[in-house]
């Protein structure tokens, strides 16, 4: 006998997926694509759901993607010393530098996966 389920997706003429996975990302912006990109390579087995494309959903849906994405070097101290007085002084700058490190490293990983950021006048991401 068919389950509830199993019933409910015949009426509605969908198939059943049976799947098995370690981590489930729901959504398709950035930040999922980030976390399935973690879980994969700290060895977990990824599934990522969305209405979507993964890479054109979530907040770059409806305005493309936005990153804060500042190379390291001596620009990057005077990026965040900029930031500070936006923020209040609220944020801890080592934190923040780690913050951007960690962005730039995992942004390139994204594009090499195969992630489409947008481009700019000058055709570079």
């Amino acid at each position: 006998m068919p389950t509830l389920r199993q019933l409910v997706h015949r009426q509605r003429g969908a198939e059943v997926l049976d799947l098995v996975a370690d981590v489930l990302v729901i959504g398709g912006g950035p930040a999922a694509s980030w976390a399935a990109l973690m879980a994969t390579e700290a060895g977990a087995r990824v599934i990522v759901v969305d209405k979507g494309y993964l890479g054109t959903s979530g907040a770059t849906a409806p305005s493309n993607t936005g990153t804060w994405f500042v190379p390291p070097g001596p620009g990057r101290e005077a990026a965040i010393a900029r930031r500070q007085l936006l923020n209040g002084g609220l944020a801890v700058p080592r934190w923040v530098d780690r913050t951007l490190d960690t962005a730039w490293q995992r942004l390139h990983t994204l594009a090499d996966w195969g992630f489409k950021f947008p481009h700019d006048d000058s055709g570079k991401p």
